[in-house]
Protein backbone atom coordinates (compact mmCIF):
# COMPACT_ATOMS: atom_id res chain seq x y z
CA UNK A 1 0.00 0.00 0.00
CA UNK A 2 2.95 2.28 0.70
CA UNK A 3 4.41 1.94 -2.57
CA UNK A 4 0.85 2.41 -4.36
CA UNK A 5 0.43 5.98 -2.54
CA UNK A 6 3.90 6.97 -3.68
CA UNK A 7 3.61 5.64 -7.03
CA UNK A 8 0.51 7.75 -6.83
CA UNK A 9 2.22 10.82 -6.05
CA UNK A 10 5.00 10.34 -8.18
CA UNK A 11 2.45 10.39 -11.29
CA UNK A 12 1.03 13.52 -9.91
CA UNK A 13 4.02 15.40 -10.10
CA UNK A 14 4.74 14.57 -12.97
CA UNK A 15 0.97 15.30 -14.68
CA UNK A 16 1.68 19.02 -12.87
CA UNK A 17 5.00 19.23 -14.38
CA UNK A 18 3.53 18.72 -17.85
CA UNK A 19 0.89 21.06 -17.13
CA UNK A 20 3.29 23.95 -15.83
CA UNK A 21 5.75 23.46 -18.86
CA UNK A 22 3.39 23.56 -21.34
CA UNK A 23 1.39 26.65 -19.58
CA UNK A 24 4.93 28.73 -19.76
CA UNK A 25 5.90 27.48 -23.26
CA UNK A 26 6.30 30.39 -25.78
CA UNK A 27 4.20 31.15 -28.09
CA UNK A 28 5.86 32.19 -31.49
CA UNK A 29 3.59 34.73 -33.53
CA UNK A 30 3.93 35.13 -37.78
CA UNK A 31 3.28 38.31 -39.42
CA UNK A 32 2.79 38.77 -43.18
CA UNK A 33 4.81 41.77 -44.45
CA UNK A 34 1.82 43.05 -46.64
CA UNK A 35 1.88 46.30 -49.29
CA UNK A 36 0.36 49.78 -47.71
CA UNK A 37 -0.77 52.32 -49.76
CA UNK A 38 -1.20 55.82 -48.69
CA UNK A 39 -4.21 57.90 -49.26
CA UNK A 40 -3.98 59.27 -52.66
CA UNK A 41 -3.50 62.65 -53.98
CA UNK A 42 -4.53 64.92 -56.88
CA UNK A 43 -2.48 67.53 -58.71
CA UNK A 44 -2.98 69.63 -61.71
CA UNK A 45 -0.92 69.47 -64.61
CA UNK A 46 1.48 71.40 -62.89
CA UNK A 47 1.59 69.48 -59.77
CA UNK A 48 0.26 71.65 -57.62
CA UNK A 49 -1.95 69.66 -55.58
CA UNK A 50 -5.64 70.86 -55.83
CA UNK A 51 -9.03 68.58 -55.19
CA UNK A 52 -11.42 70.62 -57.85
CA UNK A 53 -11.34 70.36 -61.26
CA UNK A 54 -12.82 72.06 -64.31
CA UNK A 55 -14.12 70.48 -67.63
CA UNK A 56 -11.44 69.07 -69.99
CA UNK A 57 -8.61 69.46 -67.06
CA UNK A 58 -5.96 66.88 -66.36
CA UNK A 59 -5.91 65.27 -63.02
CA UNK A 60 -2.93 63.91 -61.73
CA UNK A 61 -3.21 60.89 -59.12
CA UNK A 62 -0.07 59.92 -57.01
CA UNK A 63 0.18 57.55 -53.90
CA UNK A 64 3.12 55.92 -51.85
CA UNK A 65 2.95 52.67 -51.70
CA UNK A 66 5.56 50.85 -49.12
CA UNK A 67 6.40 47.28 -48.86
CA UNK A 68 8.07 46.50 -45.35
CA UNK A 69 9.24 42.87 -46.97
CA UNK A 70 10.04 43.95 -50.41
CA UNK A 71 13.02 42.29 -50.49
CA UNK A 72 11.35 38.70 -50.18
CA UNK A 73 7.86 39.44 -51.86
CA UNK A 74 8.63 42.89 -53.66
CA UNK A 75 5.36 45.24 -54.99
CA UNK A 76 4.01 43.72 -58.32
CA UNK A 77 1.72 45.84 -59.45
CA UNK A 78 -0.32 49.23 -58.63
CA UNK A 79 -3.13 50.33 -60.41
CA UNK A 80 -6.20 52.51 -59.68
CA UNK A 81 -9.61 52.99 -60.63
CA UNK A 82 -12.24 55.94 -60.90
CA UNK A 83 -15.80 56.49 -60.56
CA UNK A 84 -17.58 59.92 -61.57
CA UNK A 85 -20.03 61.19 -59.63
CA UNK A 86 -22.94 59.01 -61.51
CA UNK A 87 -21.43 55.68 -60.05
CA UNK A 88 -19.66 55.01 -63.92
CA UNK A 89 -16.58 53.10 -63.84
CA UNK A 90 -14.28 55.67 -65.71
CA UNK A 91 -11.06 53.81 -65.25
CA UNK A 92 -11.05 50.07 -64.73
CA UNK A 93 -7.63 48.85 -63.38
CA UNK A 94 -5.32 51.51 -64.82
CA UNK A 95 -2.03 50.37 -63.98
CA UNK A 96 0.04 53.44 -61.97
CA UNK A 97 3.78 54.18 -62.70
CA UNK A 98 6.78 54.01 -60.66
CA UNK A 99 8.12 57.81 -60.74
CA UNK A 100 11.53 56.85 -59.35
CA UNK A 101 10.98 58.96 -56.25
CA UNK A 102 10.95 57.34 -53.04
CA UNK A 103 8.80 58.38 -49.76
CA UNK A 104 11.44 56.63 -47.23
CA UNK A 105 12.73 53.45 -46.55
CA UNK A 106 10.86 50.60 -48.73
CA UNK A 107 8.47 53.52 -49.89
CA UNK A 108 7.18 54.39 -53.57
CA UNK A 109 5.54 57.10 -55.26
CA UNK A 110 3.42 56.17 -57.77
CA UNK A 111 1.43 57.80 -60.74
CA UNK A 112 -1.13 57.93 -63.26
CA UNK A 113 -3.80 60.61 -64.70
CA UNK A 114 -6.57 61.09 -66.16
CA UNK A 115 -7.90 64.11 -68.64
CA UNK A 116 -11.62 64.63 -67.66
CA UNK A 117 -13.80 65.31 -71.03
CA UNK A 118 -16.84 67.69 -71.50
CA UNK A 119 -20.48 67.55 -70.73
CA UNK A 120 -22.05 64.13 -69.76
CA UNK A 121 -18.66 63.03 -69.75
CA UNK A 122 -17.23 64.69 -66.84
CA UNK A 123 -20.36 65.00 -64.24
CA UNK A 124 -20.68 67.59 -61.68
CA UNK A 125 -20.07 66.32 -58.24
CA UNK A 126 -17.72 63.80 -55.55
CA UNK A 127 -15.37 61.66 -57.72
CA UNK A 128 -13.89 58.59 -56.29
CA UNK A 129 -10.25 57.02 -56.68
CA UNK A 130 -9.30 53.66 -55.82
CA UNK A 131 -5.53 52.54 -55.80
CA UNK A 132 -4.60 48.81 -55.43
CA UNK A 133 -1.40 47.29 -54.45
CA UNK A 134 -0.22 43.57 -54.47
CA UNK A 135 3.20 42.15 -54.35
CA UNK A 136 4.62 39.02 -55.49
CA UNK A 137 3.33 36.74 -52.14
CA UNK A 138 0.05 37.94 -53.50
CA UNK A 139 -0.93 40.18 -50.55
CA UNK A 140 -2.74 43.34 -50.97
CA UNK A 141 -3.68 46.79 -49.55
CA UNK A 142 -6.28 49.62 -50.85
CA UNK A 143 -6.52 53.06 -50.29
CA UNK A 144 -9.25 55.88 -51.58
CA UNK A 145 -9.49 59.50 -51.86
CA UNK A 146 -11.91 61.79 -53.78
CA UNK A 147 -12.06 64.78 -56.02
CA UNK A 148 -14.46 67.52 -57.44
CA UNK A 149 -15.53 68.11 -60.27
CA UNK A 150 -17.35 71.86 -60.96
CA UNK A 151 -20.40 72.73 -62.89
CA UNK A 152 -20.19 73.73 -65.69
CA UNK A 153 -23.34 75.13 -68.01
CA UNK A 154 -23.61 77.50 -70.50
CA UNK A 155 -26.48 78.56 -73.08
CA UNK A 156 -26.60 80.43 -76.33
CA UNK A 157 -29.02 82.52 -77.91
CA UNK A 158 -30.08 82.15 -81.51
CA UNK A 159 -28.85 85.05 -83.84
CA UNK A 160 -32.52 86.84 -83.92
CA UNK A 161 -32.86 86.79 -80.64
CA UNK A 162 -29.40 87.96 -79.77
CA UNK A 163 -29.96 91.33 -82.23
CA UNK A 164 -33.23 91.87 -80.43
CA UNK A 165 -36.75 91.49 -80.81
CA UNK A 166 -39.04 93.79 -82.55
CA UNK A 167 -42.64 94.16 -82.74
CA UNK A 168 -42.90 96.93 -85.58
CA UNK A 169 -45.83 99.71 -85.10
CA UNK A 170 -48.50 98.70 -83.46
CA UNK A 171 -52.01 101.11 -82.79
CA UNK A 172 -53.77 101.12 -79.13
CA UNK A 173 -56.06 98.41 -78.52
CA UNK A 174 -53.99 95.48 -80.31
CA UNK A 175 -53.97 92.15 -78.28
CA UNK A 176 -51.35 90.08 -78.10
CA UNK A 177 -49.45 90.86 -81.12
CA UNK A 178 -46.47 88.30 -81.77
CA UNK A 179 -42.98 89.78 -82.16
CA UNK A 180 -41.44 90.04 -85.84
CA UNK A 181 -38.24 88.63 -84.68
CA UNK A 182 -39.61 85.23 -83.09
CA UNK A 183 -41.70 83.85 -86.05
CA UNK A 184 -40.62 81.11 -88.20
CA UNK A 185 -38.76 79.56 -84.70
CA UNK A 186 -36.29 82.80 -84.83
CA UNK A 187 -35.90 83.23 -81.13
CA UNK A 188 -34.08 79.68 -79.74
CA UNK A 189 -32.10 79.13 -76.40
CA UNK A 190 -29.33 76.38 -77.17
CA UNK A 191 -27.82 74.84 -74.01
CA UNK A 192 -24.15 73.98 -74.78
CA UNK A 193 -23.53 69.93 -75.09
CA UNK A 194 -20.04 70.98 -73.00
CA UNK A 195 -22.31 71.45 -69.80
CA UNK A 196 -22.02 68.25 -67.56
CA UNK A 197 -25.35 69.43 -65.86
CA UNK A 198 -29.27 69.25 -66.53
CA UNK A 199 -30.20 73.05 -66.29
CA UNK A 200 -33.53 74.98 -65.60
CA UNK A 201 -33.44 78.40 -67.89
CA UNK A 202 -35.58 81.18 -66.61
CA UNK A 203 -35.92 84.73 -67.90
CA UNK A 204 -36.83 88.64 -66.74
CA UNK A 205 -37.00 92.23 -67.92
CA UNK A 206 -35.11 95.12 -66.45
CA UNK A 207 -38.48 97.11 -66.44
CA UNK A 208 -41.84 97.12 -68.38
CA UNK A 209 -41.66 98.35 -72.05
CA UNK A 210 -40.82 102.19 -71.06
CA UNK A 211 -40.81 105.21 -74.16
CA UNK A 212 -38.04 106.59 -75.24
CA UNK A 213 -37.49 110.22 -73.41
CA UNK A 214 -40.50 109.48 -71.06
CA UNK A 215 -41.95 107.45 -68.26
CA UNK A 216 -44.94 106.03 -69.76
CA UNK A 217 -44.55 102.00 -69.55
CA UNK A 218 -46.50 99.01 -71.03
CA UNK A 219 -46.90 95.97 -68.95
CA UNK A 220 -48.93 94.01 -70.72
CA UNK A 221 -45.90 91.98 -72.00
CA UNK A 222 -46.15 88.01 -72.17
CA UNK A 223 -44.09 85.60 -73.17
CA UNK A 224 -44.32 81.39 -73.63
CA UNK A 225 -41.71 78.51 -74.41
CA UNK A 226 -42.01 75.13 -76.41
CA UNK A 227 -39.61 72.22 -76.94
CA UNK A 228 -41.25 71.21 -79.99
CA UNK A 229 -42.80 74.13 -81.65
CA UNK A 230 -43.29 77.44 -82.57
CA UNK A 231 -45.06 78.80 -79.50
CA UNK A 232 -48.79 79.94 -80.91
CA UNK A 233 -50.20 82.04 -77.90
CA UNK A 234 -48.85 84.04 -74.58
CA UNK A 235 -49.13 82.40 -71.69
CA UNK A 236 -46.96 84.05 -68.53
CA UNK A 237 -46.40 87.93 -68.16
CA UNK A 238 -42.70 89.14 -67.84
CA UNK A 239 -41.82 89.87 -64.12
CA UNK A 240 -38.47 92.38 -63.04
CA UNK A 241 -37.24 89.50 -61.23
CA UNK A 242 -36.67 85.81 -62.55
CA UNK A 243 -39.66 83.34 -62.28
CA UNK A 244 -38.61 80.16 -61.20
CA UNK A 245 -42.53 78.90 -60.96
CA UNK A 246 -42.30 79.22 -64.78
CA UNK A 247 -39.64 78.55 -66.47
CA UNK A 248 -38.50 79.07 -70.22
CA UNK A 249 -36.93 75.52 -69.91
CA UNK A 250 -36.47 72.69 -67.09
CA UNK A 251 -34.43 70.04 -66.84
CA UNK A 252 -32.81 70.59 -70.17
CA UNK A 253 -29.72 68.43 -71.37
CA UNK A 254 -26.66 69.56 -72.90
CA UNK A 255 -26.98 70.03 -76.60
CA UNK A 256 -31.22 70.74 -75.92
CA UNK A 257 -32.82 73.62 -77.57
CA UNK A 258 -36.23 75.57 -76.73
CA UNK A 259 -38.17 77.49 -78.61
CA UNK A 260 -39.07 80.57 -77.57
CA UNK A 261 -41.81 83.71 -78.43
CA UNK A 262 -43.26 87.04 -76.84
CA UNK A 263 -46.21 89.14 -77.59
CA UNK A 264 -47.48 92.69 -76.37
CA UNK A 265 -50.87 94.13 -75.61
CA UNK A 266 -51.16 98.26 -76.86
CA UNK A 267 -53.83 99.09 -74.07
CA UNK A 268 -56.36 101.80 -75.79
CA UNK A 269 -54.13 105.37 -75.17
CA UNK A 270 -51.70 104.72 -75.06
CA UNK A 271 -49.06 107.51 -75.73
CA UNK A 272 -47.02 107.28 -79.13
CA UNK A 273 -43.48 106.65 -79.10
CA UNK A 274 -40.85 103.85 -79.37
CA UNK A 275 -40.63 101.09 -76.17
CA UNK A 276 -38.18 99.52 -75.13
CA UNK A 277 -36.27 97.64 -72.07
CA UNK A 278 -34.04 94.77 -71.81
CA UNK A 279 -34.87 90.60 -71.68
CA UNK A 280 -32.57 88.67 -69.45
CA UNK A 281 -32.16 84.80 -69.74
CA UNK A 282 -30.15 82.61 -67.23
CA UNK A 283 -29.31 79.29 -67.03
CA UNK A 284 -28.83 77.59 -63.72
CA UNK A 285 -28.26 73.56 -62.50
CA UNK A 286 -31.22 71.75 -62.09
CA UNK A 287 -33.27 72.18 -59.36
CA UNK A 288 -31.45 75.23 -58.29
CA UNK A 289 -32.71 79.05 -58.00
CA UNK A 290 -28.84 80.75 -58.20
CA UNK A 291 -29.37 83.16 -61.13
Amino acid sequence: MLIKKRELVLYSLIFILIISLSYFAPKILIILATPSVYQPQTFDETYVEVSVFDIGEKVVVRANVSDSDASATPLDTVYMNITDANGNLKVSFDEMVDTGETCGTDCWIYEQNYTLGTGTEAPAGTWTIDVYANDTGGNEDTNSATFTVNVYLAIALSTPLAGGIEFGNLDPNTINSSSLTCQNLGCNISVSSDSNVNVDVVVKVNAPLTRQGGTETIETQYWNSSLTQQPSSPAYQFQTSYDYTHKVGSNLEPGSNVIFNTWVTIPGGQKAGVYNNTIYFCACKTGTSNC
